[in-house]
């Protein structure tokens, strides 16, 4: 049985770029688990539960950082009660490279984004900083691709 955009998004999965030419992007993304929301500023504390656009959070919800004060702090990260650690799917330098791609399941602003990692060049978790940007497109319910959270 052929994946369907749900399981691509929720396990790891090479996606071939759109075959549509005006959706094309420079890299094919592989997607990682989807985030339960996304930060576009700095959060002072990696540590307990907090509200991150809108979207109260709690331990075990998966969470991309993209605009830490230090850019190599950034990255995919699990919520604790104590200290937030790294996902285990992006927790490597290995795992890393241009394309690299997460869902925002839920959030004011972020909700159904697509983010992916689009930091070039050689690359050293926790020391080099990762840059994460947003594609045009917005995934909904409705469109071909699903979020993959399941809240």
């Amino acid at each position: 049985m052929a994946d369907t955009w749900v399981d691509l998004l929720t396990d790891d999965h090479e996606v071939a770029a759109d075959p549509h030419p005006q959706y094309q992007l420079a890299v094919d993304l592989s997607f990682k688990r989807a985030v339960r929301a996304v930060a576009t500023a700095n959060v002072s504390s990696l540590s307990g539960t907090t509200t991150i656009d809108g979207v109260s959070l709690v331990a075990t919800d998966r969470v991309l950082l993209t605009a830490q004060s230090t850019g190599a702090d950034n990255g995919v990260y699990v919520v604790a009660a104590g200290a937030w650690s790294r996902a285990t799917d992006l927790n490597v330098s290995a795992e890393f490279h241009p394309g690299v791609a997460v869902v925002v399941g839920e959030g004011t602003v972020g909700a159904g984004k697509i983010y992916y990692f689009a930091t070039t060049g050689a690359f050293t978790l926790g020391s080099t900083a990762q840059t994460w940007t947003t594609i045009g497109y917005q995934a909904t319910a409705e469109k071909d691709v699903a979020s993959g959270y399941q809240g």
